[in-house]
């Protein structure tokens, strides 16, 4: 309940234009809950215990924290009890919205189940252990991704709503360019320094890092466009084309995922599983780069008519010639 209504409420928060308080609605819930884990585990000892009691103290001060921000008089919004009786029409379109971003979550449970079975198969107990030092690397690169295309979805939304489609486009260049250099950095960080990235999770188990310098390297060897295609597909969802925006997701998580996962290591092995992730990455990239063309296309034709409505609209149709 707790971390719903942190969470939740903090998305409002930055939808309405407060960015900085959204961030540091996160920070707070992430610091405390980092300091209570050091007081209850490494200074009363309380184990897993004091962990999750952390975890949970963290998330009620989160809420507690946007819940004072939406009655302090400093947000646009206010909490009414009477705003909160459920309308079935606005219902359907926050889920149509939200559908995009919740498929992404369920099929990443899904997935992970899958590349677990495949590396139990054809690679065993250390495969899987490889695997773990692989996702969290890739969520180091991932989460400032998320966090550009998040910042990105209000600001495109507006100015779709109203109509302003040079702004639309430099909006959407900017974030592809701000996360095309996230990713590139973690390219190059991931080629340069495989083996020192595992050994920050294990530095005395060779076979691991071995195994893992290797399979990093493969995982990774598409991520400089990653970060344009997870921007590109969250442009659908700001715009309010949910469709658009689950497909375009799902085809980097699923579509092109799940059967490479079941037939590359059919082909070749341990290799094939590792080689799912670079070509599900492409393929997704490709598809956003065509269905996002077409999408800039259409934008750069409405704002020419916009333009040329407005100049029609500035001529005077009674006044004369010349003068026109």
């Amino acid at each position: 309940m707790f971390q719903g209504i942190g969470f939740g409420l903090n998305n409002i928060i930055r939808g309405e234009g407060s960015p900085r308080v959204a961030m540091a609605t996160m920070l707070i819930g992430a610091l405390l809950n980092i300091a209570l884990d050091a007081l209850f585990i490494l200074h009363l000892g309380m184990g897993v215990r004091g962990a999750a009691l952390a975890t949970v103290l963290a998330q009620m001060t989160t809420a507690a924290w946007v819940l004072a921000y939406f009655n302090s008089g400093k947000s646009h919004l206010r909490i009414r009890w009477a705003d909160l009786r459920p309308r079935l029409s606005l219902s359907i379109s926050i889920c149509a919205i939200g559908s995009a971003p919740f498929a992404m979550q369920l099929a990443a449970s899904i997935i992970i189940t899958v590349f677990n079975r495949q590396l139990a198969s054809y690679g065993g107990d250390l495969s899987i252990s490889v695997f773990g030092i692989v996702h969290s690397t890739a969520m180091v690169f991932m989460m400032p991704i998320f966090g550009i295309s998040q910042g990105a979805q209000p600001i495109i939304g507006y100015n779709y709503g109203a109509k302003k489609y040079d702004r639309v486009k430099r909006a959407l260049l900017l974030a592809i360019v701000a996360a095309s250099v996230v990713t590139t950095f973690g390219f190059a960080v991931v080629m340069l320094f495989p083996a020192d990235i595992m050994r920050l999770f294990d530095d005395q188990d060779k076979r691991l890092i071995a195994q893992g310098s290797y399979a990093v390297r493969i995982c990774f060897l598409m991520l400089p466009i990653v970060g344009f295609q997870i921007v590109g597909a969250n442009y659908f969802q700001a715009i309010g084309k949910p469709k658009q925006a689950m497909f375009l997701s799902l085809s980097r998580q699923v579509i092109l995922l799940l059967p490479g996962l079941v037939l590359w290591p059919r082909l070749f092995g341990l290799n094939g599983v590792w080689m799912a992730l670079p070509v599900s990455d492409f393929g997704s990239s490709l598809l956003t780069a065509l269905w996002l063309s077409m999408e800039i296309r259409g934008l750069g034709m409405k704002h020419h008519e916009r333009a040329s409505a407005s100049k029609k609209s500035t001529i005077d149709p009674n006044a004369p010639e010349g003068d026109t």
